[in-house]
């Protein structure tokens, strides 16, 4: 059975409770009032995606390579440049 996110309009409780799809007749844990608002469970409300955006799929990736390449080439510059001691 799925876990249920609620409100209680009444004494301002937040609480969950597990019952079927269909089940009727929830009640307030605290304050045994029906006066009860169901929320989003936690997985929905975190997983919520905004589509809505301008920028091209990928756009996020390829940043993320072109960063990595200037940094690799920086890292070899260094490398190439560094002066070894005799021991």
């Amino acid at each position: 059975m799925p876990l249920y996110a609620y409100d209680c309009l009444e004494c301002k409780e937040l609480f969950t409770i597990r019952h079927s799809y269909k089940a009727e007749g929830v009640k307030c844990i605290k304050c045994k009032s029906e006066n009860i608002k169901k929320n989003l469970s936690d997985v929905l409300q975190r997983s919520k995606k905004c589509y809505n955006t301008k920028e091209a799929t990928g756009n996020k990736v390829h940043e993320a390579i072109k960063e990595g390449k200037e940094e690799l080439t920086t890292y070899k510059k260094e490398r190439k440049n560094r002066v070894y001691k005799e021991k």
